[in-house]
């Protein structure tokens, strides 16, 4: 995905922007990021951007405050544009936004990679997403939602969405142990008292995947019956 982060962006202010000796040397947020989109996030250093650039490491002061604050422009920027107001507005119901909302959210945050854990979508700088989750909450108080059945909805809803793309980034890693292969060494070291467990017995043998699609849809799905047996009650 292209940067969409320029001069005029709240991002700017955010990363704490600072003008002097780096503005003088022609550089701009942009351009940093631009650059530091192409250096690996493990390798990826205040240091190795100004190398790229060909400046002063100080000179990228004037921008960014550090390393976190680059990671969390970085991570912001990928995220942000996988969002559709229009979509939201469109979609037929309060439950075809909230999918709508879902699928964004989950694709934008897992193409964020190892950046994920950078993605802070609260923050009150953030005028884009506030947009989106105004859009939304429209959707919600239009089908009847109380507020505070609408907030935790959402807070669930996000929590759910980040929860199964930190699963998926983790799981694509390799860096960490997949569920099942965790219940079956789990299992293996419990021997010989593994016949006291039959149901996670049975459950380590199958082949389901938590990880993909279906699992996400399962958890989406469920989420909204229960918002809609919540609204059914009134």
């Amino acid at each position: 995905m292209a940067a969409v982060i320029d001069e005029s962006d709240e991002q700017v202010e955010h990363a704490r922007v600072r003008r002097g000796r780096g503005q003088r040397a022609g550089l701009t947020l942009g351009r940093i990021v631009a650059v530091a989109r192409t250096i690996p996030v493990e390798q990826l250093s205040m240091q190795a951007v100004a190398d790229r650039l060909g400046v002063d490491r100080k000179a990228l002061n004037h921008h960014i405050g550090g390393r976190d604050s680059l990671l969390k422009v970085l991570a912001l920027d990928s995220f942000r544009g996988s969002f559709s107001i229009e979509e939201l507005t469109e979609s037929k119901d309060w439950s075809e936004a909230c999918r709508s909302f879902a699928r964004s959210f989950v694709s934008a945050t897992i193409q964020a990679g190892p950046l994920i854990d950078y993605i802070e979508v609260d923050d009150g700088t953030s005028t884009w997403f506030l947009e989106v989750t105004e859009a939304l909450f429209a959707r919600l108080h239009e089908a009847g939602f109380d507020d505070v059945t609408a907030k935790r909805s959402m807070v669930l809803l996000t929590n759910f969405c980040f929860s199964h793309s930190r699963d998926v980034v983790g799981d694509r890693s390799g860096e960490q142990m997949r569920r099942i292969e965790m219940l079956r060494t789990g299992l293996q070291r419990a021997a010989p008292a593994a016949e006291d467990f039959p149901h996670l017995q049975r459950i380590g043998l199958s082949v389901t995947d938590t990880y993909g699609e279906d699992q996400f849809a399962f958890g989406l799905e469920l989420l909204l019956d229960g918002m809609k047996a919540r609204l059914s009650a009134g």
